[in-house]
């Protein structure tokens, strides 16, 4: 065991700390960070710095560019040379919308009869006037306007009729009647359009049973032909179309037949003892049933008619049923 080493009775002697850096790891004191000022660079030192033109140019890209012209109201001028787009002010999007006038639903060449769908009311398009006797709804003049335009375009000139209103036929009234019933029923449509068909053909003839009725009253009263009679007259004034109503079921009064194909009703042939009825109003045999009710079947298959036929007798069998007929094609 070695004895242990006594004490120096004097200090020992301090050596000063060797000047080296602190590593690059040690943190630097914050109070360093604050005092410490940063080295002077050269842009802050030097009066004039010379950049590159193309940054020059970057920057400076917004001083370049000229001030547009302006008026004396201080309004920006238009010039044809002009590239920035920025100068003029922004184009407003109108919101205006063109109304809808008409378009043609179905047509008919050969017998000039042409139907039209209006989304305005009818005065918009065309003046009306009456007949001779102040009878009817037919046109007087066309419109000269935006509607008056597209109205030309449908095939309608001054001079026709307006023989149906939707899916009903025109009755033979006074002119102010029926302007007034157009003109209301063009209201109630609004926006999703109303229909009318034209005729371009000479107005036909009326018979002689309605000429004497008109000459003993001012307006056409439609009679039944007899007081116990299976057919009732509505509207059987004109050769080319009959509207009657009929009590007792169709089979008694006529024999069918298909018009074309499968499709359509025309009379084959009169039954003897009630076909004497139609007779007397002007149907014969060849003529088209094209309207049942309110309902055209003139394109619908023949035993489909049948059906409907049968069908309406058995639900108006105490008031009869309405139908149409038209002369053969």
């Amino acid at each position: 065991m070695q004895p242990k080493r006594p004490l120096p009775s004097k200090p020992l002697p301090s050596k000063p700390l060797p000047n080296k850096p602190l590593p690059s790891s040690s943190p630097v004191p914050p109070a360093q960070k604050q005092y410490s000022p940063a080295p002077p660079t050269q842009q802050q030192y030097s009066p004039s710095p010379v950049s590159s033109p193309s940054s020059s140019s970057k920057s400076n890209k917004k001083k370049e560019q000229p001030a547009p012209p302006k008026a004396k109201d201080g309004r920006v001028m238009f010039m044809p040379g002009m590239e920035n787009a920025h100068y003029y002010a922004p184009q407003k999007v109108s919101s205006y919308q063109e109304a809808k006038k008409c378009e043609i639903v179905r047509e008919d060449k050969n017998n000039q009869t042409v139907t039209v769908k209006l989304y305005q009311t009818c005065d918009k398009f065309f003046g009306a006037k009456g007949d001779d006797k102040n009878k009817g709804f037919q046109v007087a003049n066309i419109s000269m306007n935006e509607f008056g335009a597209a109205f030309r375009k449908m095939g309608v000139s001054v001079g026709w009729r307006v023989t149906r209103i939707g899916n009903d036929a025109l009755p033979p009234k006074s002119f102010p009647m029926l302007k007034n019933q157009i003109f209301s029923f063009s209201q109630s449509a609004g926006g999703k359009g109303y229909e009318l068909t034209f005729d371009g053909r000479a107005p036909p003839k009326p018979s002689a049973a309605a000429s004497d009725d008109h000459k003993q009253s001012g307006d056409i009263k439609l009679t039944p032909l007899a007081a116990k009679s299976s057919v009732e007259a509505i509207n059987c004034h004109y050769n080319d179309l009959k509207v009657i109503r009929i009590k007792e079921p169709i089979e008694k009064f006529v024999e069918f037949d298909s018009v074309k194909g499968p499709k359509g009703y025309k009379i084959k042939a009169l039954r003897p003892k009630f076909g004497d009825d139609f007779k007397r109003l002007g149907i014969d045999v060849g003529w088209r049933l094209t309207m049942l009710g309110q309902q055209d079947v003139s394109e619908i298959f023949t035993q489909m008619i049948k059906s409907k036929l049968d069908t309406e007798w058995k639900n108006n069998k105490h008031i009869g049923v309405t139908l149409q007929f038209k002369p053969p094609l």
